[in-house]
């Protein structure tokens, strides 16, 4: 939904290995797209959630592909976005 409201994404445990939870509270029923950067900019992954529930909610990722070092993770809901980084160690 356009203009649905995302708080700020938690990233859990931080460092990550393998699966990253990620953390987010939505002030509605909203699809929800994640993506993930590395320090350059560069997408190095994207997911997208459908018909994510009003209030808390954890979306886990599998980071395992990903190399080793700091990333920023973007939760857009509508046109707002929720941003973290967290770190990935092997």
């Amino acid at each position: 939904m356009i203009g649905t409201p995302v708080s700020p994404v938690s990233v859990y445990p931080n460092p990550v290995v393998d699966l990253a939870n990620l953390k987010v509270y939505l002030s509605e029923l909203s699809d929800v797209q994640v993506q993930v950067f590395d320090m350059s900019g560069r997408l190095v992954q994207s997911v997208a959630r459908n018909d994510l529930q009003k209030g808390d909610n954890t979306v886990r990722l599998d980071v395992s592909d990903l190399n080793k070092g700091t990333y920023v993770v973007k939760m857009v809901a509508g046109n707002i976005v929720g941003t973290s980084k967290f770190v990935i160690v092997k």
